[in-house]
């Protein structure tokens, strides 16, 4: 068997159990049995890998606009903090642009 994370919900760790025998049907359930787990996520799968693989993905995380303006600000405070006061124009540029893009004005206060 792989490793399995944690449980996604409340970080405790699943249990495996082979379900051949139960009902004469075929499979794996992963779990977790954490009675305080509001969620109680159950995956099954026809084999243990199936079962594992299913158990162990988790969304991607995508950045929202705000993520992006944080991030943008935080990096030009830290250039500023660093002492730089220049920049090559293609980088600045670039950077303008993303600023733009994400609804920063240039040279002032996050909207």
């Amino acid at each position: 068997m792989g490793e399995l994370k944690a449980c996604p919900f409340c970080g405790s760790e699943p249990v495996s159990t082979d379900e051949t025998d139960r009902d004469h049907v075929g499979g794996w359930s992963i779990c977790c049995e954490n009675n305080a787990c509001f969620a109680e996520p159950i995956i099954v799968g026809r084999t243990e890998a199936i079962a594992v693989e299913r158990w162990n993905t988790r969304p991607t995380p995508s950045l929202t606009d705000g993520d992006l303006k944080r991030a943008a600000i935080a990096f030009m405070n830290d250039y500023k903090s660093a002492g730089f006061t220049a920049a090559s124009p293609q980088a600045l540029s670039a950077m303008r642009a993303a600023l733009q893009a994400i609804g920063i004005k240039i040279g002032g206060a996050e909207e």
